[in-house]
């Protein structure tokens, strides 16, 4: 069973331009994205990007590739139904609001093992609030804080 998540979230002093540009540069997030082993481009079409991913925890090592379409500075969307997804998507958006910006993050991550499916719906909170303290991080390294 698929494992679907919503959040919302207000970075004050951030534009959606800074917070878009962080989120755009995807092979920056081996760099500070937990499990992120690599993330290299292997094309560029337009707005669209092919990207060659490894995630891993421990000894495992899950190679996939994504596409994920730009539409700078509001939306960056992430597709992949290679390696271990049966389904997955991860679509970001960025708002203004008041002196900073509202990031929306929407994603279906649905394994094709069931073991997995069961593990990411276990450790999705958790996994959730590593993934956005380590672009918190990020952002006050590349912005200030």
């Amino acid at each position: 069973m698929a494992v679907t998540r919503r959040l919302s979230r207000f970075y004050p002093r951030y534009s959606p331009e800074n917070l878009f540009a962080l989120a755009a540069d995807i092979e920056s997030y081996p760099l500070f994205v937990p499990g992120c082993r690599s993330a290299r481009i292997l094309a560029r079409e337009g707005d669209a990007l092919q990207v060659e991913n490894v995630f891993g925890f421990g000894p495992l090592r899950h190679p996939f590739k994504t596409r994920a379409e730009l539409k700078p500075p509001r939306e960056l969307a992430i597709v992949s139904q290679d390696g271990p997804w049966r389904r997955f998507s991860m679509t970001f958006r960025f708002a203004r609001e008041q002196d900073g910006c509202r990031l929306v993050c929407e994603a279906v991550l649905d394994f094709r093992s069931p073991m997995l499916n069961l593990v990411a719906s276990l450790a999705a909170a958790e996994v959730e609030t590593k993934v956005l303290a380590a672009f918190q991080r990020r952002a006050e390294k590349l912005f200030g804080p």
